[in-house]
């Protein structure tokens, strides 16, 4: 790979410092990035980028915010459209465009629900998807559901 900047193809390992700010907060995170031995320019992946988009709507749901900037980098740091979070909260496309820009706040319940979708993602799971889906299609169980005691924790 060519470095857009001088034109070498000598590059080393290291990071690079990138900055997001939402609501007037700065997020910093030190991303893996290959620096050009000639001139120092840093080339940082996609995937690098998603991670820390990641780490910002964690840091954002778990403080709970709920601007509409909040709310935007928590949708799309989880890949999913206004479209999507509109019908898996049950509301119109236009509500959630609106709570985005200000127009109007987000209920609690629905801040709580996109939150609880970020800590999933980062967790690696889909478990308030799969249970926001289901509520939205209705319950699918068969006439007989053996459950498993292993595991639901005891009190």
């Amino acid at each position: 790979m060519e470095c857009p900047t001088c034109g070498t193809e000598r590059w080393k390992k290291g990071t690079a410092l990138h900055v997001e700010v939402v609501d007037g907060r700065k997020f910093k995170g030190e991303l893996a990035a290959r620096i050009c031995a000639k001139c120092g320019e840093a080339i940082v992946t996609i995937e690098e980028l998603d991670r820390f988009a990641v780490a910002v709507a964690l840091e954002l749901a778990q403080a709970g915010a709920r601007s509409g900037d909040a709310i935007r980098v928590m949708r799309k740091a989880i890949g999913l459209s206004a479209t999507a979070l509109a019908e898996l909260l049950n509301v119109s496309m236009e509500t959630v465009s609106r709570w985005e820009h200000g127009g109007r706040d987000a209920p609690l319940p629905a801040v709580a629900a996109l939150g609880a979708m970020v800590i999933d993602y980062a967790a690696g799971s889909t478990a308030t998807v799969n249970r926001l889906r289901a509520l939205r299609e209705g319950p699918r169980l068969a006439k007989v559901v053996r459950v498993n005691l292993r595991a639901t924790a005891r009190r």
